[in-house]
């Protein structure tokens, strides 16, 4: 099962597989916690297991909504195989993604 928590005032982080059936509820749970962040924030994605082109979009409008907050995201410890698709995809370059 696939979640969102927060572990501090400006981190979160995101387990389990992202998928097409569970990224529309992920998305409204970070947006929610988004809502609660100024500034800046991290979102940790070390325990995300299998994500592909839905985890991606996820990202992406997680992002659009950081940003009409004025809130910079940074996406932490990204999977290898999200990697590779957002590198297809040339979204690698849009993305913020950290080390």
């Amino acid at each position: 099962m696939a979640q969102i928590e927060a572990l501090s005032s400006t981190k979160l982080q995101v387990s389990g597989d992202l998928d097409f059936e569970n990224v529309v509820q992920l998305k409204q749970q970070g947006e929610s916690l988004l809502s609660t962040i100024s500034g800046k924030c991290e979102i940790d994605l070390s325990k995300v297991g299998q994500a592909g082109s839905a985890a991606l979009s996820l990202l992406l409008s997680w992002l659009r909504f950081a940003e009409r907050r004025n809130v910079r995201l940074d996406f932490l410890h990204v999977p290898e195989n999200l990697l590779g698709v957002a590198q297809v995809s040339e979204l690698d370059s849009v993305l913020p993604f950290k080390s």
